[in-house]
């Protein structure tokens, strides 16, 4: 374990993030960055190689053109660790693709969810939104996985969709 310290806990607090995190958040054992510009992985294809980010379509999806856009430059876990210029290249990276999803899935409504809470490298989920969702006015539940699973064959059309209005 690397030696990254803890920030301090106010008097009287009990830690409830997992003892590891903060070297996590450093990089110690990022999958994130294991995948970082490879076309196809485990978790799902590549639809957008931008300057700043790669877009990937996953295999599980919480909705239909479900992405997720992924910092290509070494581990970062907070979009303050960024320059100016890297933040406003990742964003444009991730919007691009954003706006293909849109094209083809046409949602009601994209969302844009930087989390990291559990995977820590610097990534932005795509989620479109549908008029027929589970949750409208709320974020979609981010459990473990998706709502549903594409196969191969079924993700490599779909990425191919996105791809094409890119183009």
């Amino acid at each position: 374990m690397s030696d990254v310290s803890a920030p301090d806990l106010p008097h009287g607090s009990t830690r409830t993030w997992p003892q590891d995190w903060e070297a996590r958040k450093a990089g110690e054992g990022c999958p994130s960055c294991l995948r970082v510009g490879v076309p196809e992985h485990d978790w799902g294809v590549r639809v957008y190689e931008g300057r700043y980010a790669d877009v990937y379509m996953n295999y599980r999806a919480h909705s239909r053109g479900y992405c997720v856009s992924v910092w290509k430059h070494g581990h970062v876990s907070e979009l303050t660790e960024l320059t100016d210029e890297q933040v406003a290249g990742y964003w444009l990276d991730t919007v691009r693709a954003a706006r293909a999803i849109e094209a083809v899935y046409r949602p009601a409504k994209l969302n844009f969810q930087a989390l990291g809470n559990e995977v820590t490298h610097l990534h932005t989920h795509i989620v479109p939104r549908y008029v027929d969702d589970e949750q409208p006015g709320e974020p979609l539940p981010f459990g473990s996985g998706g709502k549903f699973t594409l196969t191969s064959e079924e993700l490599h059309t779909e990425a191919q969709r996105v791809r094409d209005a890119l183009a």
